[in-house]
């Protein structure tokens, strides 16, 4: 590899624009300076040309305050009025580099937030408005106590249950037998729902019939996982044909499962 001596700094670096700046006219279309040498030049002139304007050199001013966006207020800028975050960014050469800082809101005005998030949660949770929350609480925590005399005679752990399951369901269930009956009732609609063939009057599909429609149904994707390849790979009329010989066989009884069966009953 060609090298290139910085006329500043008299060091030998490679000849790529990694250590020298380009320039048309210079050999091998690179400066005759290196970057560490350019950099240092253009620093110190700036530095120059500032105190020229200004009497002084330029020194970073570190900021001891910050003004929340929310109530306008100015606040020093520590932990004790702000939460710190944390800044990720990924650099040119794939590293990620972190910062950490303040958030925009002050702490006081951070809890205002919150909790005017959570109010809207339990508004909806409710089904209610923020004119009607009074009405729905109390007529919410009447209905707890009425529950909570129903049981009376139940131990902690069974009532904890129950009303955690009254939370997630919004029904009540005394004893297992109808907490089960509830969950089978859930999952028959879940299976419904999600039903991809015709099963008939099936409450649930088991493992061996889903498999038996899914061998029945000569779906494209079937056809190709046959060939031990996938759909864009295989061309429609192979498809085509790969089925029409299916069927055939089928109709024939020449199938796997067909000789099996004929191997058993003789």
């Amino acid at each position: 590899m060609e090298t290139k001596i910085c006329t500043k700094c008299k060091n030998e670096f490679p000849a790529s624009k990694d250590y020298f700046n380009a320039q048309k006219n210079g050999k091998y279309g690179l400066r005759s300076v290196c970057k560490k040498c350019c950099k240092k030049y253009y620093s110190n002139r700036h530095r120059e040309n500032y105190k020229k304007e200004h009497g002084h050199y330029y020194v970073k001013e570190i900021k001891k305050t910050k003004t929340c966006s929310r109530c306008g207020n100015e606040f020093p800028l520590n932990d004790t009025y702000f939460f710190k975050k944390v800044i990720k960014q990924e650099l040119a050469n794939g590293e990620i580099a972190v910062y950490y800082g303040y958030r925009h809101l002050c702490k006081k005005c951070h809890a205002a937030v919150t909790l005017e998030k959570k109010r809207k949660k339990r508004y909806k949770e409710l089904g209610c408005t923020e004119s009607g929350y009074k009405a729905a609480y109390i007529e919410q925590q009447r209905f707890k106590k009425i529950k909570f005399k129903e049981l009376a005679n139940v131990d902690d752990k069974t009532r904890a249950k129950i009303l955690r399951v009254f939370r997630k369901y919004g029904k009540m269930f005394y004893s297992e037998e109808d907490y089960d009956q509830h969950l089978i009732e859930v999952r028959k609609q879940a299976s419904l729902k999600h039903r991809k063939y015709d099963y008939g009057n099936a409450d649930f599909i088991t493992p061996k019939m889903s498999s038996e429609k899914y061998m029945l149904n000569l779906t494209n994707a079937r056809m190709a996982q046959s060939l031990g390849m996938s759909v864009k790979d295989v061309p429609e009329e192979i498809i085509e044909t790969k089925r029409l010989t299916i069927k055939l066989k089928r109709e024939l009884g020449l199938t796997h499962s067909s000789i099996k069966e004929r191997n058993i009953k003789n």
